[in-house]
C-alpha cells in the first residue's frame, strides 16, 4: 500500500509539475505567438491587396498611359506654367467664357514639389462654372481648385466666379 501511495504521489507531483511548466511556458511564449499571428495576418492582408492590384494592373496601366502626359519631368516649372495658362485660355474660349482675369499667381515650393497657381475670374451662371470644372477635371486631372469665391451683384442673375487653381509639378 505504501508503494502505491508513493507511485500516486509521484504521478501527481509529475502531473502538477508538467501543468505548471506548461502554464509557465504559455505565459512566457504566448505574447510572442500572438505577435507572430498578428504579423501573419497583416502580411496576409498586404498579400491580398497586392494580388488585387495585380489583377487590376491592365486597367491601372491604361489609366497611367492616359495621364502620364500631364507629368512633365525635367521641364522647368515656368514653362509648365506658361503651357497651363495657354491651355486654360483655350479651354475658356472653347466654352465661350468671357474671362475677366487669367493671370499666373506664382510658383511656390511645396513638400510635394513645386506648386503652380493661377488666378481666374469669369462671369456666368452656375452651369458655366460646372462646365468649366468638369472640363478642367477631364483635361488636367492634376489641377485643383484651391479657392473659390462667388459673388452675385444685387438685382443681377449673373454671378462672378473667382478661382485660384493649383497644380503640383515635380
Amino acid at each position: 500500500m505504501a508503494k502505491l501511495d508513493k507511485k500516486w504521489t509521484t504521478l501527481v507531483s509529475v502531473t502538477i509539475t508538467a501543468m505548471l511548466s506548461t502554464a509557465m511556458m504559455s505565459l512566457i511564449f504566448a505574447p510572442h505567438f500572438k505577435s507572430l499571428r498578428n504579423d501573419i495576418q497583416k502580411k496576409s492582408t498586404i498579400l491580398k491587396e497586392e494580388k488585387r492590384l495585380l489583377t487590376r494592373k491592365p486597367a491601372l496601366q491604361a489609366e497611367w498611359n492616359q495621364k502620364k502626359n500631364f507629368f512633365n519631368p525635367g521641364v522647368p516649372a515656368e514653362e509648365v506654367l506658361n503651357v497651363w495658362v495657354k491651355e486654360l485660355l483655350a479651354s475658356a474660349q472653347s466654352q465661350a467664357l468671357a474671362l475677366e482675369k487669367l493671370e499666373p499667381a506664382g510658383i511656390k515650393k511645396d513638400a510635394a514639389g513645386k506648386k503652380l497657381t493661377v488666378f481666374l475670374s469669369f462671369q456666368g451662371d452656375i452651369r458655366k462654372l460646372a462646365s468649366f470644372v468638369y472640363q478642367l477635371k477631364d483635361k488636367d486631372p492634376l489641377a485643383r481648385i484651391e479657392s473659390l469665391d462667388i459673388r452675385l451683384e444685387e438685382g443681377s442673375k449673373i454671378m462672378t466666379f473667382e478661382l485660384l487653381l493649383g497644380k503640383i509639378v515635380k
